[in-house]
């Protein structure tokens, strides 16, 4: 099978073998995969996610820039609508599922707008962010994580209590809660 494989989601650095033969065929280990575009580490690392997540966005905003993305073509506050609109989500897609974010994993989320409002003011880019993002009213990038997060935990809640992913959510939720297991991943993030 071209299109399955198998990842065993752990910290150690070598995880045990974990192919699967189902009939005749085979499914082999892998390290990493994308799945919706996304792309899972089996160590759960998610300073690549992060990385590539902000490459694209840059790369979204140089081509929007090309075509007259600047101050000296629109008008900032039309600029800062597009951004807001093209590159925001393309930076956040998946973000939900980015866990436990340290300080640095942060700033680099952070530093992603701070570079782009500045080039769509048109100023040095030693100028101070918070001035540049208080003027196009943006706020830091890291908030939006917040919010989407808040909003998947809001779309879980929301599901049937009958449904499986509510049900799961709500277990390990409990689990979590009630002896405080050592957990990665979105249920850290929001207690």
């Amino acid at each position: 099978m071209k299109k399955s494989n198998v990842i065993v989601f752990s910290k150690m650095r070598n995880p045990p073998d974990a192919g699967i033969m189902y009939g005749r065929d085979f499914f082999e280990q892998r390290n990493s995969t994308v799945h919706l575009g996304i792309r899972q580490d089996s160590n759960l690392n998610i300073m690549h996610r992060i990385n590539e997540r902000c490459q694209k966005a840059k790369n979204a905003f140089f081509a929007i820039s090309a075509h007259g993305l600047h101050p000296y073509a629109l008008n900032p506050l039309v600029s800062v609508n597009l951004y807001k609109k093209i590159n925001v989500p393309i930076a956040l897609y998946g973000c939900e599922l980015w866990h436990n974010l340290s300080y640095r994993e942060i700033v680099i989320v952070n530093r992603l707008q701070h570079g782009i409002v500045k080039r769509m003011l048109g100023l040095p880019m030693r100028t101070r962010s918070d001035m540049c993002e208080s003027m196009t009213c943006c706020h830091e990038l890291y908030s939006n994580v917040v919010i989407m997060k808040l909003m998947f935990l809001h779309n879980i809640l929301s599901l049937d209590v009958h449904s499986t992913t509510r049900n799961i959510f709500v277990k390990r939720y409990m689990l979590y809660t009630s002896d405080k297991t050592v957990m990665l991943g979105f249920i850290t993030d929001i207690c």
